[in-house]
């Protein structure tokens, strides 16, 4: 699947769902990029657009071309995306 067919996706039934569940059951401890992309259900480009925009906080580690938020960075966003589909 290619990034530009992810974009238009609409959210299916139950995606809050497999999300509570990824995030729940995940043994990272560390979130990079992809990591983050698959558990909001996004492109990584739009995981950059929030770190611009102030949405996610800067990463806790950088070095190398490695980016990485920790769990306790995440996880306020997670709970804030989480109650905004609940509605």
């Amino acid at each position: 699947m290619s990034k530009g067919s992810r974009e238009g996706r609409s959210r299916k039934k139950g995606s809050r769902e497999r999300r509570d569940q990824k995030f729940k059951s995940s043994p990272y401890k560390l979130y990079r990029t992809k990591r983050l992309a698959e558990l909001f259900d996004c492109d990584g480009s739009t995981i950059w657009r929030w770190r611009k925009t102030g949405i996610l906080p800067e990463p806790a580690f950088q070095n190398g071309g490695i980016t990485a938020w920790t769990e306790e960075q995440i996880a306020p966003l997670y709970k804030q995306l989480g109650a905004a589909d609940a509605h």
